[in-house]
């Protein structure tokens, strides 16, 4: 292709995602740029937008002006993008948090009429009604490395996740489940679906190859390839089985709600621990 390739993706804040009350304003480096690849910032708002040019798609693989094939390629750049970042997500999904509508009726105006020495008093009464809304936006800075993204979507491009078939190898399509699990943590808003989605992304990245590690031995794989705690893979375990299941307890109420609390430092490591488990499983062969 001869032509460059231009679409807009929009960036929010990883552990502060976008809500009704706060905004984000990203600031995203390039570098070991090619220039064949750039990302121009745009509009600061819910999300920042970003307009992404790929000057010479053939550098993406792409060779194809076919819409889908097109979108399927920026989707996978996309993915790519995000497993080089730690701070940052970026999305080609523009998300949207309306308001509600708030009407504030005030109470009727209250006249009163006294009769006094001098003639009539007339008292008017009026109530002024005032609501305070706070908004914050967080700013966010990142370097995202070209080359490294180009390496990774290599290796993603070759999962062509998105033309699996039956007698595809296991192998593939579980590690298609995970991108796939990690695309879409990139993308929500909600921190426990964030979580949510990417411990699906270590479970099937743990067992790829159709095997079955649970409990202990689940937290010693994900903790041999991610240099983190054992013990902390064992408390996200134990956490998002408490998401799944009903509380019958005041024991497991007390789980639920203390792992709520703690997701603020918990999603940088499972995303940390994700990601290196993404690209372990995509450097290894089919």
């Amino acid at each position: 292709m001869s032509v460059a390739v231009k679409r807009l993706i929009f960036a929010h804040d990883f552990l502060n995602p976008p809500s009704e009350d706060r905004s984000c304003d990203i600031n995203l480096l390039l570098i070991n740029s090619s220039g064949a690849i750039s990302l121009s910032k745009q509009v600061a708002g819910i999300q920042t937008q970003y307009l992404l040019t790929v000057s010479n798609p053939s550098l993406i693989k792409l060779n194809s002006s076919d819409q889908i094939i097109v979108e399927r390629a920026i989707k996978e750049l996309t993915l790519a993008f995000n497993v080089c970042l730690s701070r940052t997500c970026l999305s080609t999904l523009e998300g949207g948090l309306p308001s509600a509508d708030v009407q504030m009726r005030p109470p009727e105006t209250k006249v009163t009429v006294e009769q006094t020495p001098v003639g009539k008093e007339i008292r008017i009464i009026e109530t002024m009604l005032i609501r305070d809304t706070v908004h914050i936006t967080i700013g966010t800075s990142e370097k995202l490395d070209e080359g490294e993204a180009l390496a990774i979507l290599e290796k993603i491009i070759s999962v062509d996740r998105f033309k699996l078939q039956q007698t595809s190898p296991i192998k593939l399509i579980n590690l298609a489940k995970a991108l796939n699990e990690y695309e879409t943590a990139m993308s929500s808003f909600d921190r426990l679906r964030i979580f949510k989605n990417l411990f699906n992304t270590l479970e099937f990245s743990v067992n790829w190859d159709g095997a079955d590690y649970t409990g202990q031995a689940f937290d010693s794989v994900v903790a041999s390839i991610s240099n983190i705690q054992q013990l902390d893979v064992g408390d996200w375990r134990s956490f998002y089985n408490r998401t799944k299941h009903v509380d019958r307890t005041p024991v497991d109420a007390s789980q639920f709600v203390q792992g709520m609390e703690k997701l603020p430092s918990v999603l940088p490591l499972i995303r940390e621990a994700t990601k290196k488990l993404i690209v372990d499983r995509l450097n290894r062969p089919i």
